[in-house]
């Protein structure tokens, strides 16, 4: 009887340790199948740490740009080009415009991967008058007082002047409004050489009043609603408008100091968060602004201050490559000053999750610019050879880069879908292109000249 117990409670233990151990076996076995699958999720998600560099010289809508024809002989980095348009090679005739004039300049722009600044001009104390003969033939044209020059400055007041204006902007608008090619309109129009102001005209009764004023701004925002608009100087009706500004003295400090009190005066400090700044360095000084620290300090200074995207700089882009290599602390002075103009923008962390059929990427870009990009230009996404660097996959995005504010960041994300295996090794990458067969830039190493960012 003792020995039958015996007998069945070993039966019993060992029924219990054979369990025991084989849960063992089991937990361990779905332990070790666990840490598989985690160990497979771990290596199909990649981070990525984008190193910083400092910016690209030549990136769109920002930095130094020149006259349009006057040419850069040194072959430099060149984003923009200021196109002065007359009012007579465009409106040659009553409700008649000659659009493929402004065409055909807009596609050499294009053809050097550069983006127009236009202004439109009627009036030049020192040079023949600009408004077209049938209009001239209508209207009242005054003399100017203390200016040489063989022009007259029409009577911006006349209903018949204005009329073909509000005809010429309505065929500009409808052809050109969102163009790619055209980087900022200047509204122009009004005033000695387009800059809102008719200093040579002292008779008051010879002044365009405020209606005619706020007409003219109208007939150019209305438009021109996507193409980004600038006028000279805050006023009255720039106040109460979405329009940004332009600068034709910049680095003057009279002309500086004029500015400063119009920005404050109309409360327009903060117009740059959504419209742009830009203008000329003052054309005086383009010549020795950059000759010492203290003098590219003061130019640094109002770069900050206004907020500036760009500035005019003719006189450099006319230097030989024997000026340029022979005056490099000059030259070096000038691309720090090049870089600080408008944003600066690049990637600082990003993810590539590889699933079975699909890649999704994230990434966050930053900039510590001194003004945002204003344009909503979109992000693509693409996979790249490794070794080639051959594009084998591209798409756009929703992704938009307007707007990122200095000292921010902003993070995307995007699929890759209807991946094969085949595809799996390829590189991923982004790059931003502008419309003219360019790309914007990122601040980063893996950043390639050919616009594509390497998530590597």
């Amino acid at each position: 009887m003792k020995k039958g117990v015996i007998i069945g409670v070993s039966l019993f233990v060992s029924v219990i340790v054979f369990c025991c151990l084989l849960a063992l076996v089991i937990g361990l076995a779905v332990g070790l199948s666990k840490n598989s699958d985690n160990d497979e999720d771990n290596n199909n998600e990649i981070t990525i740490s984008f190193s910083k560099t400092e910016g690209f010289l030549g990136n769109p809508l920002k930095g130094f740009g020149m006259w349009y024809g006057s040419g850069n002989t040194a072959k430099l980095p060149l984003s923009l080009q200021y196109v002065r348009l007359e009012l007579n090679k465009v409106l040659v005739g009553e409700n008649i415009v000659n659009l493929d004039y402004l065409e055909s300049i807009l596609e050499r722009i294009k053809e050097m991967k550069t983006q127009a600044i236009i202004r439109l001009v009627l009036d030049s104390p020192s040079e023949s008058s600009f408004i077209p003969t049938y209009i001239q033939n209508k209207i009242e044209m005054y003399d100017y007082d203390g200016a040489s020059g063989a022009g007259k400055s029409p009577n911006y007041n006349n209903e018949y002047l204005l009329t073909q204006l509000e005809y010429l902007f309505k065929e500009l608008g409808n052809k050109f409004d969102g163009d790619p090619r055209i980087g900022f309109w200047q509204l122009g129009t009004y005033g000695h050489w387009g800059e809102w102001h008719t200093t040579y005209i002292t008779d008051k009764s010879k002044k365009p009043t405020d209606e005619t004023l706020d007409r003219i701004m109208d007939m150019a925002l209305n438009n021109f609603k996507i193409t980004m608009c600038e006028v000279r100087v805050p006023e009255t009706r720039s106040q109460t408008r979405g329009i940004g500004f332009y600068h034709d003295m910049l680095g003057n400090s009279d002309h500086d100091a004029y500015m400063d009190k119009l920005i404050n005066t109309y409360n327009v400090s903060d117009r740059w968060k959504t419209y742009s700044f830009g203008g000329e360095e003052d054309p005086t000084q383009q010549s020795t602004r950059f000759e010492s620290d203290t003098k590219t300090q003061k130019f640094l200074n109002d770069t900050i201050h206004y907020h500036a995207s760009w500035a005019l700089s003719n006189w450099f882009f006319g230097r030989t490559q024997d000026w340029i290599q022979t005056h490099s602390e000059w030259v070096e002075r000038r691309n720090k000053a090049e870089r600080l103009l408008g944003y600066n923008y690049y990637a600082t962390e990003g993810t590539i999750i590889k699933n079975s059929n699909s890649i999704e990427i994230k990434i966050t870009i930053a900039n510590d610019g001194v003004a945002p990009f204003y344009y909503h230009w979109k992000i693509h996404y693409g996979l790249l050879d490794p070794i080639t660097f051959e594009v084998q996959q591209e798409e756009e995005s929703t992704n938009d880069i307007y707007g990122i504010l200095p000292l921010t960041n902003k993070s995307f994300s995007y699929t890759l879908n209807k991946i094969d295996e085949s595809q799996s090794n390829l590189t991923v990458a982004l790059r931003i292109p502008s419309g003219v067969n360019s790309y914007l830039l990122l601040s980063n190493t893996q950043q390639r000249e050919d616009g594509w960012l390497l998530f590597k």
